[in-house]
């Protein structure tokens, strides 16, 4: 199974073709900003220009959509979401730095999406009070946050030399932010009622910005009304290309990728990778009736040869001094490279960290035992960057573990523990390989999981270290024993369908920020040196 990315924001240029009559839309885009407000190393860690040259960051990315409006005076500027989160500059600055820069690009439209809503409503509404272009969710229904539905339109219409573009935003009906009184409605409902109103006003340009993902966009495709031209999306972070790619990026599909469908439209997808890394660039041919001939282009690779807008790292400045202050504490040295492959098997990013949760618990154990936690987990999708041998930081931490979710330590039934296993591998699977988007990180365990076998029974073996013995040993899982476990809230709370967590765990305790705890571990141990130690075994 491959997973993806993808970054947007899109441009819609509308001229009139020269020789043949037709409509161009030219479409400059990127999703998944995910506050990278800084340039990156290649392998997307923090920048370290002594070591390697660095790509993306707003000030390039500012200054390809620049170039591209100059090349395409009528262009449309449209962001397909997760502007929020994902590094220190969000962790720190919020709402307030992601405003400020993202009203210095013309957009005309934004989509939201599920990290919009990290911090809530509350953490959300200063943003669009600010933002000075819409804010697209078409179903995200705001019936009961009237504070939030001020902001929040279900359609745009533009005007580019006479002809009329309707743009759709959609965001995936299902994710585990807090959303308030919220309510999320079926995305393929939302987007086929506002395209039969801007059908309705003689609209007859569409445009899809979504951000529900790759796989779902091409579904849409499928599904959605004919008068759906084009989905610019986001959220999967799926970099598409068609040929070889100008770096070491493996391409999850063509670019576009285009959906025949059972009546014989063609709707074309887009998406272009995420973190200011690529601009996607396609132009549409488009007829009188308002189809698509024929279309032409290929994203952009936002490295060194796209130069830094000096006007805009002049802007950053001050807000990368606020910044440092906390992100350049060096906190210890990893002397090996702590990988995120964490939704194959074991990766030692993911054990280094539960270890050194587990290490911070042995101060709250009691009298007859030597720690207080039996067993931490992890999902892998809070484990977002490497952390690369060398100097570790705030800023490097907190790009490798940014969502600043709480730690919990509760009481919960071997039984329960087990059912959260089987969960995490229960996943359709490629013979011979294997992979799970819901891939828990383990520590004070070791488990052998079955790619092969039925779903519901994978796990083929599962042992807790004991925590009340003079030696400890590992000794199998036992369901009718309750267990002391650490997860993060988000997954404790029942995020991402471990409902088995929040629905029947007993005597929660919340604890600190999880990059807190993980702070404080680093400067204790000063030096990592994190192997695979086996402690997941997958077979066939």
């Amino acid at each position: 199974m491959v997973r993806s990315t993808v970054c947007f924001i899109a441009l819609f240029s509308v001229v009139f073709g020269e020789n043949n009559g037709l409509y161009e839309l030219n479409i400059i885009h990127y999703n998944d900003f995910h506050a990278h407000f800084d340039e990156v190393s290649p392998t997307g860690g923090v920048c370290n220009p002594t070591e390697s040259p660095c790509i993306g960051g707003f000030a390039r990315l500012y200054t390809a959509v620049m170039q591209a409006m100059e090349a395409e005076p009528d262009s449309l500027l449209l962001n397909a979401g997760d502007t929020f989160q994902g590094t220190i500059w969000y962790n720190f600055l919020r709402w307030n730095v992601s405003q400020h820069f993202m009203n210095m690009l013309p957009h005309d439209a934004h989509v939201l999406g599920n990290h919009e809503f990290d911090h809530d409503v509350e953490g959300l509404v200063p943003y669009l009070e600010r933002l000075n272009s819409p804010m697209l969710g078409a179903n995200v229904n705001t019936t009961f946050e009237p504070e939030l539905g001020a902001y929040v339109k279900n359609h745009v219409v533009v005007t580019r030399r006479g002809r009329r573009i309707g743009i759709i935003g959609v965001l995936l009906r299902q994710f585990s932010a807090p959303i308030g009184k919220v309510i999320m409605e079926d995305e393929l409902e939302a987007v086929n009622r506002e395209a039969a109103i801007l059908t309705a006003q003689g609209v007859d340009i569409i445009i899809l910005l979504s951000h529900v993902g790759y796989p779902s966009d091409l579904e849409l495709a499928r599904r959605v009304s004919p008068t759906v031209d084009i989905i610019v999306g986001g959220h999967s972070h799926s970099f598409l290309y068609s040929g070889d790619a100008p770096d070491s990026t493996t391409p999850v599909g063509e670019y576009p990728t285009v959906v025949t469908r059972d009546d014989g439209r063609r709707i074309p997808v887009v998406q272009a990778y995420c973190y200011t890394r690529y601009l996607g660039n396609i132009k549409l041919y488009i007829n009188e009736q308002g189809d698509i001939e024929s279309w032409e282009g290929q994203p952009i690779y936002l490295g060194t040869s796209i130069v830094q807008d000096p006007r805009i790292l002049e802007e950053l400045e001050p807000w990368r001094q606020e910044v440092d202050v906390v992100g350049k504490e060096v906190l210890g040295r990893s002397l090996v490279t702590l990988g995120r492959s964490c939704y194959v098997g074991e990766c030692n990013l993911g054990s280094w960290a539960c270890d050194g949760f587990l290490e911070q618990m042995m101060e709250r154990a009691s009298a007859d035992a030597w720690n207080d936690v039996h067993v931490c987990m992890m999902n892998a999708g809070g484990l977002r960057m490497q952390i690369n041998p060398g100097e570790v930081t705030t800023e490097v931490l907190l790009m490798a573990i940014p969502f600043e979710n709480y730690v919990q330590v509760y009481d919960l039934k071997g039984e329960y523990l087990l059912e959260a296993l089987e969960f995490s591998i229960n996943v359709t699977q490629t013979p011979g390989s294997f992979y799970s988007s819901r891939m828990l990180q383990i520590g004070g365990m070791r488990n052998v999981y079955n790619a092969s076998a039925s779903g519901g029974s994978r796990v083929v073996s599962a042992t807790v270290r004991c925590i009340e013995c003079d030696v400890p040993r590992y000794e199998p899982l036992d369901v009718n024993k309750t267990y002391r476990v650490l997860t993060q809230n988000y997954i404790g709370d029942g995020g991402g369908g471990y409902s088995m967590l929040s629905e029947n765990r007993e005597n929660v305790e919340n604890l600190g920020v999880d990059y807190v705890l993980l702070q404080h571990h680093m400067r204790k141990q000063g030096t990592v040196i994190q192997d695979l130690d086996g402690r997941i075994e997958i077979v066939y």
